[in-house]
């Protein structure tokens, strides 16, 4: 309100009459230090500071014009017993009379904060304005909270309690804001604060915005809300802002509930468990959890405010859940949108990113969703021939471990692309696709099948032209045979015509390699598994399942030099709670071979001289020599996934 007033005031006076001045007395500890920056701050305000290079000048005389020592305190007695200063107030009151007399002005002191100051302090500057700074021309305007002001004067044994009504010749109560006005100010300046801090997309948090009008009923707590939690949620971060101020506006309001939070984290998270260990153990047994999880949020509901609880349902859909009176587990379902902007938004509800709403960190998690931001956005706005070409020089800059992490985020964005921009992305894909990691988790897809489901998508949506054009750019390339072959089984559900011209393209291909005997295990032509989709183009598209057109096959173009190969296609592997295992199996062995003689002296002659073919040996050995363990196989479990890919 002063702030607008003081604006009016300099923006609706053409003769500048007025002559406008801030003091806030509640910055000042000591008496002495009030009245001299007081005294300074009106001089200079109109002009005559020059000629009286300090108020400390004045002190002397104004100390002897306030009555009662105990108004003054002690430090009246030190003033007093100064003699140095001898300078008379009057005249110095007269010259300020006479100087904005002269010159028509009028001086308005804005005094704010009134009731922040000490209790003696409030009293003196009461003195000070009513007996000694009762200047003509000034008028002063005290901003105050009046029940506090009150409080004091009754305390005081120095001054009667109606002192106030004396000095003070016009009160302007300021009521207090409700309603539609109090929502409209919250709604107005949340708006501005967060288009100021860059956020182009407001309504992601009304819900916020909704709460404050529930619980905040004092301007205050509001603005030191916006200058606490609101500073802290916007400082240099990639997280979810809306969660983010969420989690701040709590810590700001109930600290004891940011901590529960924090220290029971297997309540609040529902996706991404497996990567934390302590989560996905609790809800291993889920009945259990769900029990568990309802009793912790009930405690939880009995013992902190109902508006905070529901604010919490925004961020955990735990939470939400329990409110709703649903008690089922959000878990990692690919078609949740609740999990796509888990993942993508890199949310608290994540096991991936919980902490870091905590302890304002990074991680690798946190890294990749950052890097493939930045690759989203350059896809979306760059010219659409530097497309494949961009997206080469990224995945170039992605190290392996973050393949699986990155073509998840890609996989929920799959059909969100600009629609122009499917076809170059797909032959952005295609030029990486050989490159991509091929391992396996539990449970989850490798990197590069969820690479080929994200081709395919894009495949089927991409113009009758432009399939035919893609399809010519891979079909007399034989490296994209297990690509085009796997891109078949995402498309049998979604797209019947995509699929249809794809089988046709592996139909030429097939006959092209049979007729022509091409050597897919040629430098030219070798990726693992290549063969596989061979083989299964053969079954699948001509209904043959003779294992004698394929051995026939490997025998004219087998030599020494690929037999590591051919045993790396024949190695499967599977993941579970023990770790990686790697076998051989016999029905495997029976595709390509009759018998093992072949594979025995060719390994005579050219044993492994690498990490990787010697792995390959191995699990070859134990496919000849080993006793089989669990699921009657002869394996080999390794704690870490093993890279015996020969593609290089």
């Amino acid at each position: 309100i002063i702030n607008n007033l003081q604006l009016i005031i300099k923006n609706n006076q053409d003769d500048n009459s007025m002559i406008l001045c801030d003091f806030d007395p509640w910055i000042y500890e000591s008496q002495e230090a009030l009245l001299t920056s007081m005294l300074d701050a009106i001089l200079n305000s109109v002009g005559l500071n020059s000629r009286y290079s300090s108020a400390k000048s004045m002190v002397n005389s104004v100390a002897r014009t306030i009555l009662g020592e105990h108004v003054v305190g002690k430090i009246a007695n030190d003033i007093l017993s100064n003699s140095l200063y001898n300078e008379d107030l009057n005249s110095i009151k007269c010259l300020i009379n006479e100087h904005l007399s002269i010159y028509d002005k009028t001086l308005v002191v804005f005094i704010d904060n009134v009731d922040r100051a000490s209790s003696d302090n409030i009293i003196f500057l009461f003195k000070i304005i009513s007996t000694i700074l009762d200047l003509n021309r000034v008028v002063y305007v005290l901003s105050y909270d009046r029940e506090r002001i009150d409080r004091i004067l009754e305390k005081s044994l120095e001054i009667d309690k109606h002192y106030l009504e004396k000095i003070v010749q016009q009160e302007i109560r300021v009521p207090k804001l409700g309603g539609d006005k109090f929502e409209k100010v919250i709604s107005i300046s949340i708006k501005n604060v967060l288009t100021a801090y860059g956020v182009t997309d407001v309504k992601q948090f009304n819900f916020i915005t909704d709460f404050l009008y529930q619980y905040i009923s004092d301007i205050r707590m509001f603005k030191r809300l916006i200058n606490s939690a609101f500073s802290i949620a916007f400082s240099d971060t990639n997280l979810y802002k809306p969660d983010l101020l969420a989690l701040e506006i709590i810590c700001f309001l109930d600290n004891e509930l940011y901590d529960t939070i924090k220290d029971n984290y297997i309540y609040f998270v529902s996706f991404d468990m497996q990567y934390d260990y302590n989560a996905a153990r609790a809800t291993v047994r889920k009945d259990q959890y769900y029990k568990d999880r309802k009793a912790f949020f009930e405690k939880l509901e009995s013992s902190h405010n109902a508006e905070l609880i529901k604010l919490l349902a925004n961020v955990f859909p735990n939470i939400e859940s329990f409110i709703n009176n649903r008690d089922s587990f959000y878990g990692d379902s690919e078609n949740s949108s609740m999990y796509k902007s888990a993942n993508l938004q890199s949310r608290a509800s994540s096991t991936k990113f919980f902490d870091l709403y905590f302890s304002y960190n990074n991680n690798d998690f946190l890294g990749v969703s950052k890097f493939y931001s930045s690759f989203y956005d350059q896809i979306e706005q760059i010219d659409l021939p530097l497309i494949p070409k961009t997206v080469e020089e990224c995945f170039q800059e992605l190290p392996k471990e973050y393949h699986r992490e990155f073509f998840e985020k890609m996989w929920f964005n799959q059909k969100d692309f600009e629609k122009q921009r499917n076809y170059p992305l797909l032959l952005g894909l295609k030029s990486i696709i050989l490159h991509v990691d091929t391992e396996s988790e539990f449970l989850r897809l490798s990197p590069y099948i969820r690479a080929i489901s994200i081709m395919a998508t894009l495949f089927s949506m991409i113009s009758a032209e432009q399939k035919e054009l893609f399809i010519e750019s891979v079909s007399k390339d034989y490296k994209y045979l297990y690509t085009l072959y796997q891109m078949t089984s995402w498309l049998e559900d979604q797209d019947k015509d995509s699929l249809e011209i794809i089988n046709k393209a592996l139909e030429e291909m097939f006959r092209a390699i049979s007729n022509n005997t091409i050597n897919l295990y040629d430098d030219s032509f070798y990726i693992r598994n290549n063969i596989w989709a061979f083989v299964w183009v053969k079954k699948r598209l001509f209904g043959l399942d003779d294992s004698v057109e394929i051995r026939d096959y490997i025998n004219k173009v087998f030599n020494n030099g690929i037999v590591y190969r051919i045993l790396s296609d024949l190695i499967s592997c599977s993941i579970g709670s023990y770790g990686y295992s790697y076998y051989i199996e016999d029905k495997s062995i029976k595709v390509f071979f009759e018998d093992t003689e072949l594979i025995d002296k060719t390994i005579e002659h050219f044993p492994p001289n690498n990490k990787k073919e010697q792995f390959i040996f191995r699990v070859y050995m134990e496919y000849k020599n080993g006793v089989p363990g669990m699921l009657n196989r002869k394996e080999i479990i390794e704690k870490n996934p093993v890279d015996f890919d020969l593609n290089d």
